[in-house]
Protein backbone atom coordinates (compact mmCIF):
# COMPACT_ATOMS: atom_id res chain seq x y z
CA UNK A 1 0.00 0.00 0.00
CA UNK A 2 3.11 2.18 1.04
CA UNK A 3 4.50 1.62 -2.70
CA UNK A 4 1.49 2.59 -4.39
CA UNK A 5 1.12 5.44 -2.82
CA UNK A 6 4.43 6.58 -2.98
CA UNK A 7 4.53 5.71 -6.63
CA UNK A 8 1.35 8.00 -7.20
CA UNK A 9 3.31 10.85 -5.36
CA UNK A 10 6.71 10.09 -7.41
CA UNK A 11 4.58 10.63 -10.50
CA UNK A 12 2.42 13.56 -9.50
CA UNK A 13 5.78 15.20 -8.53
CA UNK A 14 7.22 14.23 -12.10
CA UNK A 15 4.64 15.54 -14.02
CA UNK A 16 4.20 19.01 -11.87
CA UNK A 17 8.02 19.26 -12.62
CA UNK A 18 7.28 20.08 -16.17
CA UNK A 19 10.57 21.07 -18.28
CA UNK A 20 12.21 21.52 -14.73
CA UNK A 21 15.08 18.33 -14.05
CA UNK A 22 14.27 16.62 -11.05
CA UNK A 23 16.90 14.15 -9.82
CA UNK A 24 16.68 10.66 -8.71
CA UNK A 25 18.19 12.30 -5.16
CA UNK A 26 15.41 14.46 -4.93
CA UNK A 27 12.99 12.59 -5.86
CA UNK A 28 14.24 9.93 -3.00
CA UNK A 29 14.52 13.03 -0.79
CA UNK A 30 10.96 14.30 -1.18
CA UNK A 31 9.02 10.55 -1.02
CA UNK A 32 11.45 9.61 2.04
CA UNK A 33 10.09 13.01 3.73
CA UNK A 34 6.32 12.03 3.15
CA UNK A 35 6.23 8.93 4.66
CA UNK A 36 5.68 9.91 8.01
CA UNK A 37 2.65 11.80 7.19
CA UNK A 38 1.34 9.33 4.92
CA UNK A 39 1.87 6.44 7.80
CA UNK A 40 -0.44 8.88 10.04
CA UNK A 41 -3.11 9.67 7.23
CA UNK A 42 -3.11 5.98 6.38
CA UNK A 43 -2.98 4.48 9.84
CA UNK A 44 -6.27 3.18 10.18
CA UNK A 45 -6.16 1.06 6.74
CA UNK A 46 -2.69 -0.39 7.99
CA UNK A 47 -4.18 -1.18 11.65
CA UNK A 48 -7.19 -2.91 9.41
CA UNK A 49 -5.64 -4.56 7.28
CA UNK A 50 -3.11 -6.07 9.54
CA UNK A 51 -5.75 -7.28 11.83
CA UNK A 52 -7.94 -8.99 9.39
CA UNK A 53 -4.36 -10.81 8.12
CA UNK A 54 -4.15 -11.48 11.62
CA UNK A 55 -6.60 -12.89 12.81
CA UNK A 56 -7.94 -15.09 9.32
CA UNK A 57 -5.06 -17.06 9.74
CA UNK A 58 -4.90 -17.35 13.13
CA UNK A 59 -8.45 -19.07 12.62
CA UNK A 60 -7.62 -20.94 9.65
CA UNK A 61 -4.88 -22.59 11.58
CA UNK A 62 -7.23 -23.50 14.57
CA UNK A 63 -4.97 -21.30 16.98
CA UNK A 64 -7.59 -19.57 17.51
CA UNK A 65 -9.93 -22.45 18.15
CA UNK A 66 -7.18 -24.48 20.37
CA UNK A 67 -7.59 -20.42 22.61
CA UNK A 68 -11.18 -20.78 22.86
CA UNK A 69 -11.30 -24.44 24.07
CA UNK A 70 -8.89 -23.77 26.56
CA UNK A 71 -11.36 -21.10 28.37
CA UNK A 72 -10.05 -18.19 26.76
CA UNK A 73 -12.86 -15.61 25.74
CA UNK A 74 -12.95 -13.07 22.92
CA UNK A 75 -12.42 -10.24 24.62
CA UNK A 76 -9.23 -11.76 26.40
CA UNK A 77 -8.08 -12.65 22.85
CA UNK A 78 -8.54 -9.23 21.72
CA UNK A 79 -7.22 -7.07 24.72
CA UNK A 80 -3.47 -7.63 23.50
CA UNK A 81 -3.93 -6.55 19.87
CA UNK A 82 -6.45 -3.62 21.09
CA UNK A 83 -3.91 -2.85 24.03
CA UNK A 84 -0.80 -2.21 21.50
CA UNK A 85 -2.86 -0.97 19.03
CA UNK A 86 -3.94 1.89 21.13
CA UNK A 87 -0.32 2.55 22.08
CA UNK A 88 1.27 2.51 18.98
CA UNK A 89 -1.79 5.35 17.83
CA UNK A 90 -0.81 7.01 20.76
CA UNK A 91 3.26 7.40 19.63
CA UNK A 92 1.73 8.01 16.50
CA UNK A 93 -0.13 11.40 17.05
CA UNK A 94 2.38 12.61 19.89
CA UNK A 95 5.72 11.68 18.38
CA UNK A 96 5.58 10.94 14.83
CA UNK A 97 3.22 13.99 14.14
CA UNK A 98 5.90 16.46 15.24
CA UNK A 99 8.07 14.87 13.14
CA UNK A 100 6.06 14.46 10.27
CA UNK A 101 5.19 18.29 9.82
CA UNK A 102 9.16 18.92 9.91
CA UNK A 103 9.95 16.81 7.04
CA UNK A 104 6.46 17.64 5.44
CA UNK A 105 7.38 21.04 5.38
CA UNK A 106 11.19 20.55 3.97
CA UNK A 107 9.01 18.41 1.49
CA UNK A 108 7.38 21.42 0.28
CA UNK A 109 10.63 23.13 0.15
CA UNK A 110 12.27 21.16 -1.86
CA UNK A 111 9.11 20.56 -4.02
CA UNK A 112 9.42 24.14 -4.63
CA UNK A 113 13.26 24.51 -5.34
CA UNK A 114 12.98 22.04 -8.23
CA UNK A 115 10.07 23.51 -10.17
CA UNK A 116 12.15 26.38 -10.29
CA UNK A 117 10.45 29.09 -7.63
CA UNK A 118 12.08 30.69 -4.63
CA UNK A 119 10.11 29.79 -1.64
CA UNK A 120 9.66 33.32 -0.99
CA UNK A 121 7.67 33.73 -4.11
CA UNK A 122 5.94 30.80 -3.02
CA UNK A 123 4.19 31.04 0.30
CA UNK A 124 1.42 28.41 0.83
CA UNK A 125 -1.60 30.31 1.87
CA UNK A 126 -4.89 30.56 2.83
CA UNK A 127 -8.22 32.12 0.45
CA UNK A 128 -5.51 33.49 -1.80
CA UNK A 129 -4.53 35.74 1.04
CA UNK A 130 -1.03 36.02 3.33
CA UNK A 131 -1.03 35.48 7.07
CA UNK A 132 1.65 36.15 9.26
CA UNK A 133 2.01 35.69 12.98
CA UNK A 134 4.70 37.51 14.87
CA UNK A 135 5.48 38.31 18.75
CA UNK A 136 7.35 40.82 20.63
CA UNK A 137 9.25 38.81 22.69
CA UNK A 138 9.99 41.83 24.96
CA UNK A 139 6.56 43.04 25.88
CA UNK A 140 4.15 39.55 24.76
CA UNK A 141 2.37 41.55 22.24
CA UNK A 142 1.96 40.18 18.91
CA UNK A 143 0.50 41.03 15.87
CA UNK A 144 -1.02 39.77 12.52
CA UNK A 145 -0.88 40.10 9.50
CA UNK A 146 -3.33 39.84 6.89
CA UNK A 147 -2.06 41.06 3.18
CA UNK A 148 -3.12 40.69 -0.68
CA UNK A 149 -0.23 39.21 -1.28
CA UNK A 150 3.47 38.81 -0.48
CA UNK A 151 6.45 39.72 -2.80
CA UNK A 152 9.99 39.12 -1.80
CA UNK A 153 12.65 39.05 -4.82
CA UNK A 154 16.18 40.28 -5.12
CA UNK A 155 16.52 40.59 -0.76
CA UNK A 156 13.13 42.70 -0.77
CA UNK A 157 10.17 41.68 0.63
CA UNK A 158 6.91 43.88 0.23
CA UNK A 159 2.74 43.20 1.48
CA UNK A 160 0.39 44.40 -0.50
CA UNK A 161 -2.47 46.54 1.35
CA UNK A 162 -1.83 44.74 4.75
CA UNK A 163 -3.58 45.01 7.74
CA UNK A 164 -1.63 44.99 10.86
CA UNK A 165 -4.17 43.45 13.56
CA UNK A 166 -2.54 43.81 17.47
CA UNK A 167 -3.17 41.78 20.37
CA UNK A 168 -1.95 41.96 23.65
CA UNK A 169 -0.18 39.17 25.61
CA UNK A 170 -3.93 37.73 26.16
CA UNK A 171 -4.62 37.64 22.79
CA UNK A 172 -7.39 40.39 23.10
CA UNK A 173 -7.61 42.80 20.73
CA UNK A 174 -5.99 46.02 20.91
CA UNK A 175 -5.93 48.01 17.44
CA UNK A 176 -5.96 47.35 13.65
CA UNK A 177 -3.35 49.52 10.86
CA UNK A 178 -4.20 49.72 7.48
CA UNK A 179 -1.28 50.72 5.00
CA UNK A 180 -1.53 49.93 0.74
CA UNK A 181 2.07 49.02 1.33
CA UNK A 182 4.79 47.96 4.02
CA UNK A 183 8.18 47.15 3.07
CA UNK A 184 10.70 44.83 5.31
CA UNK A 185 13.75 47.03 5.80
CA UNK A 186 16.87 46.63 8.40
CA UNK A 187 14.08 43.69 10.60
CA UNK A 188 11.50 46.53 10.30
CA UNK A 189 7.90 46.33 8.49
CA UNK A 190 8.40 50.36 7.21
CA UNK A 191 4.74 51.61 6.07
CA UNK A 192 4.07 55.03 4.66
CA UNK A 193 1.12 56.80 5.17
CA UNK A 194 -1.52 54.44 7.47
CA UNK A 195 -4.77 54.37 8.87
CA UNK A 196 -5.29 53.41 12.47
CA UNK A 197 -8.07 51.92 13.81
CA UNK A 198 -8.99 51.62 17.51
CA UNK A 199 -12.20 50.10 19.21
CA UNK A 200 -15.01 52.84 20.13
CA UNK A 201 -12.39 55.46 18.22
CA UNK A 202 -13.06 57.19 14.70
CA UNK A 203 -10.30 56.17 12.41
CA UNK A 204 -7.29 58.27 12.34
CA UNK A 205 -6.00 58.53 8.80
CA UNK A 206 -2.08 59.55 9.06
CA UNK A 207 -1.04 60.23 5.18
CA UNK A 208 2.26 60.53 4.55
CA UNK A 209 3.34 59.71 7.72
CA UNK A 210 6.21 56.87 8.40
CA UNK A 211 5.33 53.81 10.56
CA UNK A 212 7.69 51.24 11.97
CA UNK A 213 6.94 47.64 13.19
CA UNK A 214 9.28 45.50 14.64
CA UNK A 215 9.57 41.93 12.65
CA UNK A 216 11.01 39.05 14.72
CA UNK A 217 10.78 36.59 11.29
CA UNK A 218 12.94 35.46 8.92
CA UNK A 219 12.42 34.75 5.55
CA UNK A 220 11.66 30.88 6.24
CA UNK A 221 9.37 31.84 9.00
CA UNK A 222 7.44 33.94 6.26
CA UNK A 223 6.26 30.90 4.73
CA UNK A 224 5.69 28.55 7.88
CA UNK A 225 3.19 30.49 9.31
CA UNK A 226 -0.73 29.98 8.47
CA UNK A 227 -0.49 26.95 6.25
CA UNK A 228 -2.52 24.03 6.06
CA UNK A 229 -3.21 22.40 9.34
CA UNK A 230 -1.45 19.13 8.22
CA UNK A 231 1.96 21.63 7.92
CA UNK A 232 1.24 22.09 11.93
CA UNK A 233 2.17 20.01 14.70
CA UNK A 234 -0.11 18.85 17.22
CA UNK A 235 1.56 20.22 20.14
CA UNK A 236 1.56 23.75 18.30
CA UNK A 237 -2.12 23.64 17.40
CA UNK A 238 -4.17 24.25 19.87
CA UNK A 239 -2.14 27.65 20.38
CA UNK A 240 -2.23 28.39 16.72
CA UNK A 241 -5.78 28.17 16.79
CA UNK A 242 -6.05 30.39 19.76
CA UNK A 243 -4.35 33.11 17.70
CA UNK A 244 -6.24 32.77 15.04
CA UNK A 245 -9.32 32.50 17.49
CA UNK A 246 -8.20 35.98 18.56
CA UNK A 247 -8.02 37.76 14.95
CA UNK A 248 -11.38 36.71 14.21
CA UNK A 249 -10.22 34.21 11.68
CA UNK A 250 -12.42 30.85 10.86
CA UNK A 251 -11.11 27.65 12.75
CA UNK A 252 -12.67 25.26 11.74
CA UNK A 253 -10.89 23.30 9.86
CA UNK A 254 -8.10 23.21 12.16
CA UNK A 255 -10.22 21.77 15.32
CA UNK A 256 -11.14 19.18 12.38
CA UNK A 257 -7.97 18.44 12.03
CA UNK A 258 -6.73 18.13 15.78
CA UNK A 259 -9.74 16.14 16.54
CA UNK A 260 -9.52 14.00 13.65
CA UNK A 261 -5.80 13.21 15.35
CA UNK A 262 -7.01 12.92 18.67
CA UNK A 263 -9.87 10.05 17.70
CA UNK A 264 -7.35 8.35 16.21
CA UNK A 265 -6.37 5.73 19.65
CA UNK A 266 -10.14 5.45 20.35
CA UNK A 267 -10.81 4.77 17.05
CA UNK A 268 -8.30 1.45 16.92
CA UNK A 269 -10.54 -0.87 19.30
CA UNK A 270 -13.57 -0.42 16.87
CA UNK A 271 -10.85 -0.86 14.00
CA UNK A 272 -9.56 -4.24 15.42
CA UNK A 273 -13.60 -5.58 16.26
CA UNK A 274 -14.92 -4.98 13.07
CA UNK A 275 -11.92 -6.89 11.53
CA UNK A 276 -12.09 -9.92 14.05
CA UNK A 277 -15.93 -10.17 13.42
CA UNK A 278 -15.01 -10.60 9.75
CA UNK A 279 -11.40 -12.37 9.78
CA UNK A 280 -12.50 -14.98 12.55
CA UNK A 281 -15.56 -15.65 10.78
CA UNK A 282 -14.12 -16.67 7.04
CA UNK A 283 -12.52 -19.56 8.53
CA UNK A 284 -15.76 -21.08 9.19
CA UNK A 285 -17.56 -19.54 5.86
CA UNK A 286 -17.50 -21.02 2.25
CA UNK A 287 -17.16 -18.08 0.70
CA UNK A 288 -14.34 -16.30 2.14
CA UNK A 289 -13.06 -13.52 -0.24
CA UNK A 290 -17.13 -12.36 -0.25
CA UNK A 291 -17.14 -12.14 3.56
CA UNK A 292 -13.51 -10.56 3.51
CA UNK A 293 -14.47 -8.13 0.80
CA UNK A 294 -17.77 -7.36 2.39
CA UNK A 295 -16.31 -6.37 5.73
CA UNK A 296 -13.64 -4.19 3.74
CA UNK A 297 -16.29 -2.27 2.00
CA UNK A 298 -18.33 -2.34 5.42
CA UNK A 299 -15.14 -0.51 6.79
CA UNK A 300 -14.71 1.89 3.82
CA UNK A 301 -18.06 3.19 4.44
CA UNK A 302 -17.51 3.66 8.47
CA UNK A 303 -14.35 5.41 7.73
CA UNK A 304 -15.82 8.06 4.92
CA UNK A 305 -18.73 8.66 7.52
CA UNK A 306 -16.45 8.76 10.30
CA UNK A 307 -14.60 11.60 8.23
CA UNK A 308 -17.53 13.28 7.18
CA UNK A 309 -18.81 13.30 10.93
CA UNK A 310 -15.74 15.10 12.15
CA UNK A 311 -15.87 17.65 9.29
CA UNK A 312 -19.32 19.00 10.50
CA UNK A 313 -18.88 22.57 11.81
CA UNK A 314 -20.36 23.15 15.33
CA UNK A 315 -21.09 26.51 16.92
CA UNK A 316 -19.63 25.52 20.45
CA UNK A 317 -15.81 24.18 20.50
CA UNK A 318 -18.34 21.91 23.27
CA UNK A 319 -20.47 20.49 20.50
CA UNK A 320 -17.51 19.40 18.14
CA UNK A 321 -15.98 17.38 21.43
CA UNK A 322 -19.32 15.73 22.08
CA UNK A 323 -19.48 15.02 18.40
CA UNK A 324 -15.97 13.49 18.69
CA UNK A 325 -17.09 11.68 21.62
CA UNK A 326 -20.09 10.25 20.28
CA UNK A 327 -18.37 9.00 17.22
CA UNK A 328 -16.21 7.25 19.13
CA UNK A 329 -18.43 5.52 21.03
CA UNK A 330 -20.67 4.47 18.61
CA UNK A 331 -18.09 3.07 16.38
CA UNK A 332 -16.72 0.96 19.55
CA UNK A 333 -20.19 -0.18 20.63
CA UNK A 334 -21.04 -1.48 16.78
CA UNK A 335 -17.37 -2.90 16.68
CA UNK A 336 -18.38 -4.79 19.89
CA UNK A 337 -21.43 -6.04 18.61
CA UNK A 338 -20.59 -7.51 15.47
CA UNK A 339 -17.82 -9.60 17.39
CA UNK A 340 -20.90 -11.13 19.70
CA UNK A 341 -23.04 -11.35 16.74
CA UNK A 342 -20.47 -13.23 14.53
CA UNK A 343 -19.00 -14.90 17.37
CA UNK A 344 -22.82 -16.15 18.62
CA UNK A 345 -23.69 -17.36 15.14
Amino acid sequence: MFFVIVSIDSIELIRDSGSHVITVGNLLAITLTKLPFILQETFVFVVFFAAVHTFFFLAKNNEYTALRSGGVSIWQFLAPFTIVGVAISILLITVINPFSTVLLNYSEQLKMTIRGKDMVNSVSLLGGEVWLFDKDRTSNESYIINAANLKAEKGDTELSNPNFIFLDKDYKFIRIINTPKAVLKDDNWVLEGYTEYVPKETPKLHEGEQYTIKNNLDLVNLQTNFKSARYISIWDLPYFISVLKATGYPTHKYYSYLYKLLVKPFLVPSIIFFAAAFALKSSRHHKVGVLIASGFLAFIFLYCLTELSLSISFNSKAMQMLNVIFIALALNIGGGMSVYYFESK
